[in-house]
């Protein structure tokens, strides 16, 4: 497990500490520290979670886009960064984790962005 992980796992774990954890704050986390090297292991604490983070999680991996054309399309308000900038940082990261689920979970999530 490398730095990011470990830097991730801090923060989750601090969170889960505070009177009123917020899944909102776990999942921007796990975005923001995920990485070719971790993705499994965020994904499975992200499975342990009891507040709600990792459905979270998941459903903002199956509404994103999946095709080029739906990307162009899509709108995210973001304060910090550049739209384009945010926009590419997520399209790699969720790719990354739709391409890190096994062939029975990709099926399932499709079930569940088709509804």
């Amino acid at each position: 497990m490398g730095q990011e992980f470990e830097n991730f796992k801090k923060l989750y774990d601090e969170e889960l500490r505070q009177e009123t954890p917020t899944a909102d704050f776990i999942v921007d986390a796990a975005f923001r520290f995920l990485t070719e090297g971790n993705v499994i292991d965020i994904l499975e604490l992200l499975a342990s979670d009891e507040i709600g983070a990792n459905e979270m999680f998941w459903k903002e991996i199956n509404r994103s886009p999946v095709s080029d054309e739906d990307w162009e399309k899509w709108v995210y308000i973001v304060g910090e960064v550049s739209h384009e900038e945010y926009k590419r940082n997520m399209r790699e990261k969720i790719e990354l984790v739709r391409n890190n689920v096994d062939p029975l979970e990709k099926s399932c999530n499709s079930v569940f962005r088709a509804q």
